[in-house]
């Protein structure tokens, strides 16, 4: 009977525990998605697409729009515009970068800057608030697993005090 006992202790304490590994690895594996790139003026009114093919959905962006560029595979560059993941073809990169006018260019390069300062504030706060995600759910895991603890060895000294009381 006590080795039934123990055997259920010893499993549910199991459960709990890969319960909060489970949690702790999925929040870990979304802690590593960053925004990396540069950021773009587009020069010309252009055509961005939802996946790296001419037959997905189609996004018309103006000319003067800032897009992020985060990189360049297959003949298609990978943007980022208004939080949706685009591709634009090679054909069409033209119409990404570069200005005219130098002093719209400095402008538009600050701006840049201060975005991206904006995205790493903004990333750094993501990570802060899943840490904090994380610590709640191994606390609430701790809290679990003590209680259980509790739980159990009260009825197994429990059942022991009436094996005792029997035995008088």
């Amino acid at each position: 009977m006590k080795r039934n006992k123990d055997r259920i202790i010893r499993t549910i304490l199991g459960l709990t525990l890969m319960v909060c590994g489970l949690f702790y690895l999925k929040n870990s594996a979304c802690a590593s998605d960053q925004l990396t790139g540069s950021f773009q003026t587009t020069t010309r009114e252009l055509t961005a697409y939802d996946s790296a093919d001419t037959s997905a959905g189609q996004t018309q962006i103006g000319a003067g729009e800032m897009v992020l560029v985060e990189g360049q595979e297959n003949g298609w560059f990978h943007i980022m515009y208004k939080g949706s993941d685009l591709y634009v073809s090679e054909a069409d990169s033209d119409a990404l970068g570069g200005l005219a006018d130098e002093a719209a260019a400095q402008e538009l390069e600050k701006r840049s800057q201060t975005d991206k300062a904006w995205i790493e504030s903004y990333v750094a706060q993501m990570k802060a608030a899943r840490s904090a995600r994380i610590w709640r759910i191994a606390i609430i895991c701790i809290i679990v697993v003590a209680v259980v603890a509790i739980v159990v060895t009260s009825i197994r000294h429990n059942s022991s005090d009436k094996g005792e009381s029997a035995k008088e």
